[in-house]
C-alpha cells in the first residue's frame, strides 16, 4: 500500500466511527485525522468532546491532547483556517497569511520566476479562496498564464517565464488583502430578480417589467456563447442595481453552465469578463454580495428584447 492510499483508506475505517457518534447526536466532522465538532452551546459541545474521546480511546486511536483544543471556544484555527462561531466567519489562519505574503514579497523583486515557483504560489493562492470572498478572481489569470507558459514550454517545468504587470498585480492584491475579507454567511434579503439572455447579435434583460438591451460590437459577437451570456449577466445587474447597496440577486440565465462558470469568474482556459477586476465578483465589493442562480433554460429570448 502506498503513501498516497492511506488518508483514503483512513477515511473509510473512521466513517462507522462518526456515525456511531452521529446517532448519538454528536456534530462532528473529520478531514483524515483532524475532527471538529461544532455545537450550540458550551456544555453540549463539552458533553460531545468528552464522548468522541472515549470512543476513539476505547477503539484504541491515540489522541494527541497537547495538540488539540478540549475545550470549547468560539473561535479556532481548522486545516489552515480561523473558523469562528460568533460572526460566522471563516478566513485564512494567522500563520498561513504571514507565510504567504513572504512568499509573494520575495517573488515581486524578481523579474523572472520558474514554471514550478508559478504553480506553487498559484496553488497555495487557490488554497486560500475558501477564506477570502474575492480571493478567486486574483488566482484564474495566474493560473491561466502558468498553463499557457507550461504548454509552450513543452511541460518543461524548470523553464523560466517573465512575471507579467497582470500577474504582479494579482500578487500584490494577495499581499495587500490576503487576510482582508473573511467568508462570511451569504445575506438573505428580498431577492432582486434579474433575468439575463445573450445571443450572437446582442443581449437583453429584464427586472420587475422594466428591459434593457444592446448589440454586441464585432469583437464581441466573435466570443463564445458562453462568454455572451456572462456578460449580459454583468451588464444586466449593473443596468438595474447600479444605485442599490448590500442586495441580494437572483439571477435567471439561458444556461446552468453560466451559474457555474460565473460563480468560478471563468475557468482554466479562460477568462470571460475582462479585466476580471471589473467583474461580478469586484462589483460585489461594493454592492454587498449578489448571487447567481441559474433555473435552467427560460424563455426570454435576447433576440425579442
Amino acid at each position: 500500500m502506498g503513501y498516497k492510499d492511506s488518508p483514503r483508506i483512513f477515511t473509510k475505517l473512521t466513517k462507522p466511527i462518526l456515525a456511531t457518534l452521529r446517532e448519538q447526536n454528536v456534530q462532528i466532522m473529520m478531514y483524515i485525522e483532524d475532527a471538529l465538532i461544532v455545537h450550540d452551546s458550551f456544555d453540549s459541545c463539552e458533553k460531545a468532546t468528552s464522548q468522541s474521546l472515549s470512543l476513539m480511546k476505547k477503539l484504541g486511536f491515540h489522541v494527541s491532547e497537547d495538540k488539540s483544543s478540549l475545550i470549547p471556544r468560539h473561535q479556532i484555527n481548522y486545516l489552515g483556517f480561523t473558523l469562528n462561531s460568533i460572526d460566522m466567519s471563516v478566513q485564512p489562519a494567522d500563520k498561513k497569511v504571514i507565510a504567504i505574503k513572504n512568499q509573494i514579497k520575495a517573488i515581486l523583486l524578481q523579474s523572472h520566476m520558474s514554471i514550478r515557483d508559478l504553480a506553487e504560489i498559484t496553488l497555495k493562492l487557490n488554497d486560500l479562496t475558501p477564506g477570502n470572498r474575492y480571493g478567486t478572481v486574483f488566482c484564474k489569470l495566474s493560473e491561466i498564464q502558468k498553463n499557457a507558459f507550461f504548454k509552450e514550454n513543452l511541460g518543461n517545468y524548470n523553464s523560466t517565464v517573465c512575471i507579467t504587470s497582470e500577474m504582479r498585480e494579482d500578487l500584490e492584491w494577495w499581499r495587500d488583502h490576503a487576510d482582508k475579507f473573511p467568508v462570511l454567511p451569504s445575506p438573505r434579503p428580498p431577492p432582486v430578480n434579474i433575468t439575463a439572455d445573450a445571443s450572437k447579435s446582442g443581449w437583453g434583460g429584464v427586472c420587475d417589467g422594466v428591459t434593457t438591451s444592446a448589440l454586441w460590437s464585432k469583437e464581441e459577437q466573435a466570443l463564445h456563447i458562453n462568454c455572451l451570456e456572462l456578460k449580459a449577466a454583468l451588464l444586466s445587474i449593473k443596468a438595474f442595481v447600479m444605485n442599490e447597496n448590500n442586495c441580494f440577486i437572483h439571477l435567471l440565465s439561458d444556461i446552468d453552465q453560466c451559474y457555474h462558470f460565473f460563480m468560478a469568474v471563468g475557468n482554466k482556459k479562460t477568462i470571460c469578463l475582462p479585466p476580471p477586476k471589473v467583474g461580478a465578483f469586484l462589483f460585489s465589493m461594493g454592492k454587498g454580495s449578489p448571487s447567481s442562480k441559474s433555473n435552467g433554460p427560460v424563455s426570454l429570448s435576447a433576440e425579442s428584447i
